[in-house]
């Protein structure tokens, strides 16, 4: 991951946007999924990343239960270490250092064996960056190489990929768009630590 520089202030709107400087994408997190519990649920996580989510959600659900949730209920908390890497990851910048994270719960019916009962469905907002709007980070996921080819083909795939995204890129730059330039950038590095799936 990238190394990013802390900033040394509350971070204003005009400074929480995409043209800050801030190369953070994060390798191994897949594409964003809609799961109806905010921005940051993706197809898949690395293990580090997904152990940490796990027990912020068991943390909040447990929080929720404790301020009683008849219908649904809702409270404020710092936004976590790991949430502001992966608000980060889609596109936010330069985050306030006192960013709060909305947790809001919703009771609502889970049958399973024929017996039904109700569950705490979680969602997350961040109200402070709501306003800001942001591209979503690129994704490149794994090339798939398998089947019957040949070495050179693979390279050949790959390569493909590298070249559509470093045009992506260069085209942003010729938009001035650096931020999404450095977006594309980022997520051809991370493509090369983890390339293709499947086997020759």
């Amino acid at each position: 991951m990238f190394k990013t520089k802390t900033p040394s202030s509350t971070a204003t709107t005009k400074e929480n946007s995409m043209n800050t400087p801030n190369r953070n994408i994060i390798p191994g997190v897949g594409p964003r999924i809609d799961a109806g519990r905010g921005w940051l649920s993706f197809e898949f996580y690395p293990d580090d990343i997904a152990n940490q989510i796990d027990e912020i959600r068991t943390t909040d659900i447990e929080r929720l239960k404790e301020i009683g949730v008849p219908t649904t209920a809702a409270f404020e908390r710092p936004t976590h270490k790991v949430e502001r890497q992966l608000l980060s990851h889609i596109g936010f910048h330069g985050l306030p250092r006192d960013l709060a994270t909305l947790v809001t719960g919703e009771r609502r019916p889970f049958t399973s064996g024929g017996m039904t009962t109700t569950v705490v469905h979680i969602s997350y907002r961040w109200p402070a960056l709501e306003d800001i709007g942001v591209e979503e980070a690129p994704y490149l996921p794994p090339t798939d190489i398998s089947g019957h080819i040949t070495k050179t083909q693979a390279v050949q795939l790959v390569s493909r990929v590298h070249r559509e995204a470093a045009f992506n890129a260069l085209k942003a730059f010729d938009d001035d768009n650096l931020a999404t330039a450095r977006s594309w950038l980022d997520a051809l590095v991370a493509h090369t630590e983890s390339p293709c799936r499947g086997g020759m």
